[in-house]
């Protein structure tokens, strides 16, 4: 019997595991529409605006997702790009008091 409530218990907690593996939140969104900042950010977080390691992000006309406006980076270039030493980053932080 004892054999058979381990399976249970550990057939509950494989459960319990693969849903919080699955389980997706969107925290915030960077769509760059003109800015660099995020919008519709979870509530009791703060997040930063987007950085790159090299270069800055400029905004050109154009459309992509319903937007009207692409941010790009010209020392990012698609024709010869190289990976190395290249990063976006943005933090993101839990609001005062959290």
């Amino acid at each position: 019997m004892s054999g058979f409530r381990f399976f249970i218990i550990l057939k509950g907690l494989l459960l319990l595991v693969s849903e919080v593996a699955l389980s997706q939140t969107q925290l915030s969104i960077h769509n760059f529409q003109n800015v660099a900042s995020a919008s519709a950010v979870v509530a009791n977080l703060t997040v930063s605006n987007v950085t790159i390691s090299s270069g800055s992000i400029a905004y050109q006309n154009g459309t992509d997702d319903g937007g009207t406006r692409i941010g790009n980076s010209g020392t990012w270039n698609t024709g010869n790009f190289s990976t190395s030493g290249k990063y976006l980053q943005f933090t993101v932080s839990p609001a005062s008091g959290y």
